[in-house]
Order: C-alpha cells, then sequence, then structure tokens
C-alpha cells in the first residue's frame, strides 16, 4: 500500500534513525482499517497530499495478551488527521477448518505405502470422476488417520517432556542402574520425535518457506502465526445495503448471502438466432 500521494517523493534514509529504533525495540505495525491515508493538508489539486502519519505498534507481549487487536482511521473533521480508534476482537476458532496436509505426516515409516492403500480402492466411472473421488476419499481417510498417529502434538509435546524429567530424576537418583539410563534415553528419543513433530506443524502454520530446513525458533513461528491471522481476519463488512457489519456472525451471513446470490441458480436467456445452423449454399 502507498504511504503517500501527492507532494515530493519521501526519502527513506530520512526516517531510517526511527526505523532502526522501531526494530530495535521489536515493535510491529498493528493491523489497520479504514482510510488508508491518515492525514491530509487539505488542499486542492497538484498541491493535494495524502500520507499514512499515524499509526499503531505494538509489541509482542501486547500480541500475546490481545490477539486481536487492530485500529481504525476515522474520517477528518476539524483537524487535517484522522482520529485512531483502536478495538480488540476474539478470533474465533472455524467450526469445521479445512484439511491442510502437514509435512510431518512424511516422517511417518510407513506414511506412502498408507496413501497407496487408500488410492488402489477401486471406484468405478469415468477418469475425472474417478480421480476427483479419490482425492476426496483420501482426504477424509488422511484427516482421520492424522489425528490417530500424531494426535495433538502441543500436548504430546508437553507430556514427553514431562517423561524426560521424570526418568531423568530416577537415574540421576541411581545412577549405577541401567536399566533407568536405558529409560531415560529413551524418554529424550520420543521427546526430540514430539518436538520435531511440533516445530513442523508450527512452520507449516507459518507458511515461512524460505526457512532452511532445520532452523529451529519456535517464538518466531508462533509471532508469524498470530500476525497473519490476526492480518487475515475480517473485522468489519458493508453489506448490501451500505451498512457496516462488526460481528462475526454478521460478516458470516453477509457473506453467505453473497456468495449464495452470485453462484445461485439464474435463468439464462438465450438468443433464438444463435441455435439457427448456417447452411452452406
Amino acid at each position: 500500500m502507498e504511504e503517500k500521494k501527492g507532494g515530493r517523493t519521501p526519502i527513506f534514509s530520512a526516517v531510517k534513525d526511527f526505523q532502526d529504533c522501531v526494530d530495535y525495540c521489536g515493535l510491529l505495525q498493528a493491523p489497520k482499517s479504514g482510510l488508508d491515508f491518515s492525514w491530509c493538508n487539505g488542499r486542492v489539486g497538484r498541491k493535494r497530499i495524502l500520507c499514512n502519519l499515524d499509526r499503531a505498534l505494538y509489541n509482542l507481549k501486547w500480541l500475546d495478551k490481545f490477539s486481536g487487536w487492530h485500529y481504525q482511521v476515522g474520517a477528518r473533521g476539524i483537524s487535517d488527521h484522522g482520529p485512531i480508534i483502536d478495538s480488540n476482537i476474539v478470533l474465533p476458532k472455524a467450526p469445521n477448518p479445512p484439511f491442510r496436509f502437514q509435512n510431518m505426516c512424511c516422517t511417518y515409516p510407513n506414511f506412502l505405502q498408507v496413501v497407496a492403500d487408500s488410492w488402489n480402492e477401486e471406484i468405478i466411472g469415468n477418469p475425472i470422476y474417478i480421480f476427483m473421488n479419490k482425492l476426496k476419499r483420501l482426504k477424509k481417510f488422511l484427516k482421520v488417520w492424522n489425528w490417530e498417529v500424531f494426535g495433538d502434538v502441543r500436548i504430546k509435546l508437553k507430556k514427553a517432556e514431562d517423561k524426560v524429567m521424570e526418568e531423568t530424576l530416577k537415574s540421576d537418583n541411581d545412577p549405577s542402574n541401567v536399566d533407568l539410563l536405558n529409560n531415560s534415553v529413551t524418554a529424550r528419543g520420543e521427546y526430540e520425535m514430539a518436538a520435531n513433530n511440533y516445530n513442523s506443524l508450527l512452520r507449516d502454520k507459518a507458511r515461512m518457506n524460505w526457512i532452511k530446513d532445520g532452523d529451529i525458533n519456535t517464538k518466531f513461528f508462533h509471532t508469524s502465526i498470530k500476525l497473519r491471522q490476526v492480518h487475515n481476519v475480517i473485522t468489519e463488512l458493508e453489506n448490501s445495503s451500505g451498512h457496516i457489519i462488526t460481528d462475526q456472525q454478521g460478516i458470516s451471513n453477509v457473506l453467505i448471502d453473497y456468495f449464495s446470490q452470485k453462484f445461485g441458480h439464474q435463468d439464462v436467456l438465450i438468443n433464438d438466432s444463435l441455435k439457427r445452423k448456417k447452411t452452406p449454399s
């Protein structure tokens, strides 16, 4: 989005110190709605300048406490600056989230065989019908299989961590016991597997494909996921009557009505002249 319209081209080197200060303090640009430009010089023609001067920044602690916080730039009145109105919404969890393939599934030893077994089950029909229905069946199967095999990776990681602590304390209390030492090593191995699955899930959710495989930064992934969720959420929507809807149920109804009308049944009028076939002379 443009930061300025009209006037001289901004000199980015002039704000470098401020940008360095923002980066040093770990501040992030909060999601914004409303007017694109918060300031106007009030002139007309070529002398008119619009600029996004006013904005809100927050840090990670604020984002953790108010994950749905955003601000709106209101209409300019007497002042040449638009008012900044803050708001915090509770991000609703999707009741029926779509299935997304997770890369951690590839770590399961027999994963390809699981896919092959589902794909090889016979379906009768034309090739397109067979292909589409095999995909639908595989998606439903993997959704159940993923939960049965991996479950809630966050809870499994916490349990594995507690298990490591428990077995380590037992082994430390009896250093000469080989069985306790083996249990401790096994618990650490299970913890590493759970940690890899958890970080793989975070990487997929954050959609940071440019990060080199093997790099682990849980805090960074969590921040990226939260920022993407906040920026993607729809906080307000204008309905067909021109009214602004702000509650989530109302927004959902507006979207359903719009697409129901757009893709609903419509009568098609065909010109009779198009039906006539042109006979060769």
